[in-house]
């Protein structure tokens, strides 16, 4: 990797050598994810559900409100209509 970048930092492209510094600054994250294969794309999936239910709610008055809304936007839960006789409610 050291080896390319040499190469292309002294490249006459500009494009090239933008891209290089770009691939420099991020090099110890690129060789993270070749070792692991993991992202940090679900963190960022929940932040954005956290955000919407926040703009959803316009503020919380309680941190528990908060943590509950969390969970119902997070969360897999089943909420379902309980059963009555020999009927099953479903979705």
């Amino acid at each position: 990797m050291d080896r390319e970048y040499g190469w292309a930092s002294h490249s006459r492209l500009a494009p090239i050598t933008k891209f290089a510094k770009t691939v420099k600054r991020h090099k110890e994250g690129i060789l993270n994810y070749v070792k692991t294969r993991s992202t940090n794309g679900i963190l960022e999936g929940l932040n954005s559900l956290f955000k919407a239910a926040a703009a959803k709610a316009r503020g919380f008055r309680t941190v528990r409100n908060a943590i509950t809304a969390y969970y119902l936007v997070a969360g897999r839960f089943e909420l379902g209509l309980p059963e009555i006789g020999n009927v099953t409610h479903t979705k």
